[in-house]
């Protein structure tokens, strides 16, 4: 069964609980309704979320775990210990330069490797 969780964070960096829901599914008519519940309750519009590919009303960060994993899947099992090498020099970049570099490396990269893993990587693609 999934679960619906709304996490808010304050500027000074205080995490709450905000909405914690137990739906029939994770369709987006569910996430609808979840947010024009937190809107009833005098919350604004989020201005950014992290999902797991879900699409938002927001700014969007992919899960970086989830999205790991749907890259390693179209890796082959040989090459999945230097893709994901790869994947977290652009996840633990020290800054937004050093992970379009990175990013920009990958892609180059792993377009030649195994283009399945590229385009995924590219399917993602929010932030670069």
């Amino acid at each position: 069964m999934p679960v619906l969780a709304v996490l808010g964070v304050s500027p000074e960096g205080h995490k709450r609980l905000l909405a914690l829901e137990l739906p029939a599914s994770e369709a987006a008519a569910c996430w609808g309704s979840l947010l024009e519940d937190l809107n009833r309750r005098g919350l604004p519009a989020p201005s950014y979320v992290v999902t797991d590919g879900h699409k938002g009303l927001a700014k969007i960060q992919r899960c970086t775990v989830h999205k790991l994993r749907n890259l390693r899947a179209h890796c082959p099992a040989h090459a999945r210990a230097e893709m994901s090498r790869d994947y977290h020099k652009i996840i633990h970049a020290k800054d937004g330069i050093e992970a379009r570099k990175a990013y920009k490396a990958f892609i180059d990269k792993w377009s030649r490797l195994v283009s399945a893993v590229a385009r995924s990587l590219q399917e993602a693609d929010t932030v670069f």
